[in-house]
């Protein structure tokens, strides 16, 4: 028998393909950029291990579930041994390659050999390709961390010899941490334990371990936010609720009619008769996720890629399990053929180092150089609305952002209703109309400013910013209403501009 014929038998062409896969995405999720949110969030878990306190010090409002995982390769980035974004990456393809894994063992023995093929490849350019510059997204870690309580359901679903208790609690445990990062997923959750309940039966649905741990685990989570993080339920979620407008009727007909919902909602009404009716668990359980991170998405009331990640995800892998059912026999060169097919023809896949090389050409790559040669190690104030490229390039150069927020997002609130004066200007709120969320931004950045004293201050232009929507406001201008503002800027010179963004440098001696 020649080589070449023992190497095709041990490694067929999908098999090939998958390990092809799993390298070249693998070692891209390494380079720049990092997901702008990713980004932020793992900042602020590095500045929590340097003393500073969630909500108090370090002003958000998601839960602290998504902080207490970035603490993790935050502190192992603080041993020497790689970066904290080096850590951060590991720690994703590990979770999420774990989880997938797992899954996958738990359903092969119910797969037949095309359906197993199929499952591993699309499972992989699900999870690793599709989430592009969203890699490491909340919503990236919550769907991989379901995917084994979502297997066990199906187990369950079966009738099958489930696995033992300990690792079922440890699925449910997995699940409920992913779904703890935003409210939201919880219904990913509800959706399963409510197909269980209904087909399952009340009696076996309540000897089930896993709703008893949610439950548990959810009452354990609320005690402890509330008694670690008092700030966060007395000042961060009104702060929230007075200033993020979650709905309003343009943002609705833009979700509506966007790129993201109408596609995902076709698909299920589509695939929804076959994945109820056709006595598959996994087509059920599959449904019930994607509906479930369908209606979570649709909650957030934006038309955001990264939102409704979860559901592309789980709708693909759902399709892709159906068309398997048809493929049944087909030889893995064929099934290589179209996964190939799949990610050429999805032109929004992420091609290999597409991110990376833009980022090289970038404006932000730009002032990343521009920080390190101007800045070396001191903070540096970034005053602009948006996390993306500010988080990222930070986390690359290893400044400390020189205020409490991750980026402006409650400024554009503030002024979201003010119409702009004769002069084509918003008008700056005089003291005595400016609402307590307006006082407090102001005075924590001044704060800011005055104890971190940035070695550059880089300022955007907020008509070039969308929440503006074109109307001019000077972010210098506005924080320099604050005497203390006002008097640390003297110390500063303009040094370039980067596209839009004004860079000045102090000159002051510390």
């Amino acid at each position: 028998m020649a080589p070449s014929d023992i190497v095709s038998r041990r490694l067929s062409a999908d098999t090939l393909l998958l390990a092809a896969i799993l390298l070249i995405w693998g070692i891209a999720a390494f380079l720049p950029p990092l997901n702008a949110d990713a980004a932020a969030m793992l900042r602020f878990a590095e500045r929590m291990w340097d003393g500073e306190a969630l909500y108090r010090d370090l002003i958000d409002f998601n839960p602290p579930m998504g902080y207490w995982l970035d603490l993790i390769p935050a502190g192992l980035g603080r041993l020497g041994m790689g970066t904290p974004v080096f850590w951060f990456v590991v720690f994703c393809l590990l979770v999420i390659g774990g989880s997938a894994v797992w899954a996958y063992r738990i359903v092969r023995p119910s797969l037949s050999e095309t359906e197993r093929r199929v499952i591993a490849l699309v499972g992989v350019i699900t999870l690793l390709v599709r989430p592009g510059d969203s890699f490491g997204e909340r919503e990236h870690l919550m769907v991989a961390v379901m995917l084994p309580y979502g297997a066990l359901a199906v187990q369950f679903l079966r009738g099958a010899r489930g696995w033992p208790l300990g690792w079922r609690a440890v699925a449910a445990a997995l699940a409920f941490i992913g779904i703890a990062q935003k409210p939201h997923f919880a219904i990913l959750g509800a959706a399963v334990e409510l197909l269980l309940l209904v087909q399952g039966g009340p009696k076996a649905w309540m000897r089930r371990l896993e709703p008893w741990l949610f439950l548990l685990l959810g009452v354990i989570y609320l005690w402890a936010t509330a008694a670690l993080y008092p700030a966060y339920f007395n000042d961060m979620l009104p702060l929230a609720a007075d200033n993020y407008r979650i709905f309003d009727l343009d943002r609705g007909i833009d979700m509506i009619t966007g790129t993201e919902l109408p596609p995902l909602l076709i698909a299920a009404l589509c695939l929804g008769p076959w994945a109820l009716r056709s006595g598959r668990p996994i087509a059920a359980v599959l449904y019930v996720l994607a509906v479930g991170a369908i209606l979570a998405g649709l909650l957030q009331f934006k038309d955001w890629d990264y939102h409704f990640l979860p559901a592309r995800i789980l709708t693909i892998l759902l399709a892709a399990y159906g068309l398997a059912r048809v493929l049944e026999g087909v030889a893995p060169r064929i099934l290589a053929a179209l996964a190939i097919a799949m990610l050429a023809l999805g032109g929004n896949l992420s091609p290999p180092l597409r991110l990376q090389l833009d980022y090289l050409k970038s404006g932000a790559r730009e002032v990343e150089t521009l920080i390190r040669q101007e800045a070396g190690g001191r903070p540096v104030l970034w005053l602009t609305q948006y996390m993306d490229p500010t988080a990222p390039v930070l986390n690359y150069t290893g400044n400390r952002l020189a205020m409490p927020f991750m980026s402006l997002w409650l400024l554009p609130a503030l002024y979201e209703d003010d119409a702009p004066g004769p002069d084509g200007k918003l008008r700056l709120h005089p003291p005595e109309a400016r609402s307590s969320a307006e006082t407090y931004l102001l005075d924590r950045v001044a704060e800011a400013v005055v104890r971190e004293k940035p070695a550059l201050i880089l300022a955007e232009t907020a008509q070039d910013e969308a929440a503006f929507r074109l109307r001019p406001l000077d972010y210098l201008e506005f924080f320099a209403q604050d005497p203390r503002f006002a008097d640390a800027l003297t110390q500063y010179r303009p040094l370039k501009r980067v596209g839009t963004l004004r860079v000045l440098k102090r000159i002051a001696a510390d």
